[in-house]
């Protein structure tokens, strides 16, 4: 099975940034719609717990599923920078090593979020009246983790190698089905959430069946047979190296994500968490479109420092830059202006609602192109294999201060607006730290790598 896959490291490369990005950012947007299948399903269909016991969720859901997908974006720098240098051997070595790492630790995480998600959802103060139901959406989806996180490590060495446009089909097809179950569970079966988190569980078994089909079949240097199928040790070790920082990180993170929830969930109100929500989903849509093009700038700078093109990830970084903010102002411009009527897909019947998820989206969704530039210089030290500082980075800049924003500000002021202005600023601290390390790197790059490069050029004249 032949696909056409990105060269990342010849030719020009704008133009090959945007062919890669754009079935990535599709992808994303049709991953997010059948998740908000489930709230506008519940929200249009179901009673208003309902809609509020799966919108009080994602943090929580967050927290256990982002430590290993750190994992995987581990697996695809691995992979990336081998397969930029061309070595079959470690390819194999390292797609194999994070398929069986994939299954392992799914299973682990599955356990774990049934074991425990209740008693968390108690300790982040979910409402009472909710938390029945919060809990059996979250159990019935950490059930089907495992597919979820194997899909994730397929997708992943499938654009580690540049190819984009299978994991997006892939995605079309099981979003087509995800809707389908979820109307069907819901106005069928009269299903509540346990028929929103079926569907959603059914659709993560399509995709990684899907997806380790594709990884079987194809002809590349990242195929996948049983008799490969062991773990590597210094693959593993790799896959650890750069994963875990990125894992702390994304954990870090939903940590935070859980405080904030709390934080909202302390108003005590039904439509303020309602409508933080519908404002978050929304929200999700921008992100996603912008990290998307992220991560072609993690891709396309693993492939080049793998085959030591060292000179073209400043390159790199210009171009996703102006990617990032150009996707921001197609999404998050429309976001933002059509902000009411959006909210109103989620929330059609409940005003109230409406009126909070419109403060959050005036405040976190027109700055949120701050988070895309963000992301991008992020992921261009990720995909370089500086896993390690870019956590220390983020985890100050952005989970610190936040954390102390909500500690001081937001305990003195107890509005929502004073809560939601804690993304914007450290958004800013973290751009401002990642430029001074990057103008760092590139004075220690030409100091000691560019003599090097060119030496080798006369050499081969």
């Amino acid at each position: 099975m032949k696909s056409k896959n990105v060269d990342m490291i010849n030719g020009p490369l704008m133009k090959k940034m945007i062919v890669y990005t754009i079935p990535v950012i599709l992808t994303g947007l049709l991953q997010l719609l059948y998740n908000a299948a489930d709230l506008v399903v519940i929200g249009q269909f179901a009673e208003e717990k309902a809609f509020a016991a799966v919108g009080a969720t994602p943090s929580l859901n967050a927290m256990f599923v982002t430590f290993f997908i750190g994992l995987s974006i581990g697996g695809c720098i691995c992979v990336g920078q081998y397969y930029g240098a061309r070595d079959v051997k470690n390819v194999t070595e390292a797609v194999h090593t994070g398929i069986l790492i994939s299954i392992i630790f799914g299973i682990f995480v599955s356990t774990m979020g049934i074991i425990f998600v209740e008693d968390l959802l108690r300790i982040m103060g979910t409402h009472e009246d909710i938390i029945k139901l919060s809990a059996l959406y979250l159990k019935i989806v950490m059930a089907f983790f495992p597919f979820t996180l194997f899909y994730n490590f397929a997708a992943g060495i499938l654009k580690a190698a540049g190819d984009t446009k299978r994991p997006f089909w892939i995605l079309v097809f099981s979003g087509i089905a995800n809707v389908g179950l979820n109307l069907l569970f819901v106005l069928v079966f009269h299903m509540s959430v346990e028929g929103v988190a079926l569907a959603t569980g059914i659709g993560s078994v399509i995709n990684a069946v899907l997806g380790g089909i594709l990884l079987f079949k194809t002809d590349d240097m990242i195929k996948v047979s049983l008799k490969n199928l062991k773990i590597s040790k210094d693959k593993m070790k790799m896959i650890f190296a750069n994963g875990i920082p990125l894992g702390v990180q994304s954990l870090v993170f939903s940590a935070s994500n859980v405080l904030i929830q709390a934080s909202v969930n302390s108003f005590e109100s039904i439509a303020v968490i309602a409508g933080n929500s519908a404002a978050s989903n929304i929200e999700g849509f921008i992100y996603t479109a912008m990290n998307s093009t992220a991560n072609t700038a993690l891709n396309f700078t693993a492939q080049n420092y793998g085959a030591k093109k060292y000179d073209r990830i400043g390159q790199i970084l210009g171009y996703g830059t102006a990617l990032v903010l150009a996707v921001w102002v197609l999404v998050g411009g429309t976001a933002v202006i059509f902000a009411e009527p959006l909210l109103k897909i989620y929330q059609p019947n409940n005003l109230e609602a409406v009126k909070y998820g419109l403060i959050r989206n005036s405040i976190i969704g027109s700055t949120y192109f701050l988070c895309g530039i963000m992301d991008t210089i992020s992921y261009v030290f990720k995909g370089a294999g500086k896993t390690f500082i870019s956590m220390v980075i983020a985890v100050f800049s952005i989970v610190g201060i936040r954390i102390v924003w909500i500690m001081t500000v937001f305990r003195k002021y107890h509005t929502l607006q004073a809560l939601y202005i804690s993304w914007p600023i450290t958004w800013v601290g973290a751009i401002v730290a990642f430029y001074i390390l990057y103008i760092i790197q590139r004075r220690r790059f030409n100091r000691i790598y560019k003599p090097q490069l060119e030496a080798k050029a006369y050499r081969n004249e």
